[in-house]
């Protein structure tokens, strides 16, 4: 029997279950009869995520505007939620780099509990990578911050990365490279 193990979770889902988990899933999240059937990956994701809380339709006719997806960069780049959205893109880029290579997804963040954080840490046998991921396309010094620190506190720290969405490549010369998030 196959397992499938996450980090996020502490429980462990063997594979043949998950057509059960899913099947739970699909049945519970299942449309409103008079309205169009919503793709189950999509509403399962959406409801599991905490983006989007269930409302029951209502008598009354609401005045409120509808809330509109983000369709061009322009809107995006002032989106309160830029910097969030870019470490996603990263983060699956290469986790789905990885897989396709058929290599492990020891991909982890990090964060003490006096706020230090780590955006990416992808550990390989005697190889710690660590990244910052940011989302602005100049370079600040307070970027580097967080790799500082846990290059200090930590041991075994092999390579400090800093991904941000500029478009040069640098090595800086405290071992960091910079790397657009473009060539990755």
């Amino acid at each position: 029997k196959a397992s499938v193990t996450r980090s996020i979770s502490p429980a462990i889902i063997s594979l043949p279950h998950i057509g059960e988990l899913w099947a739970s899933l699909t049945s519970v999240l299942s449309p409103p009869r008079d309205r169009a059937p919503i793709p189950s990956l999509t509403r399962s994701l959406v409801l599991t995520s905490y983006f989007h809380k269930r409302k029951e339709p209502s008598a009354q006719p609401t005045t409120k505007p509808r809330v509109r997806a983000h369709s061009t960069t322009e809107q995006l780049a002032t989106h309160a939620a830029k910097g969030a959205l870019f470490e996603n893109l990263i983060v699956s880029e290469l986790l789905k780099e990885r897989l396709n290579a058929g290599a492990n997804d020891n991909l982890y963040f990090w964060r003490d509990k006096t706020g230090h954080e780590i955006d990416l840490l992808a550990d390989e046998v005697g190889n710690l990578q660590i990244f910052e991921l940011k989302s602005a396309e100049t370079i600040s010094s307070d970027f580097f911050s967080g790799l500082d620190y846990f290059s200090k506190v930590h041991t075994g720290v092999q390579q400090r990365i800093l991904v941000y969405g500029g478009k040069q490549a640098q090595n800086r010369s405290n071992g960091i490279r910079v790397k657009p998030w473009n060539e990755l």
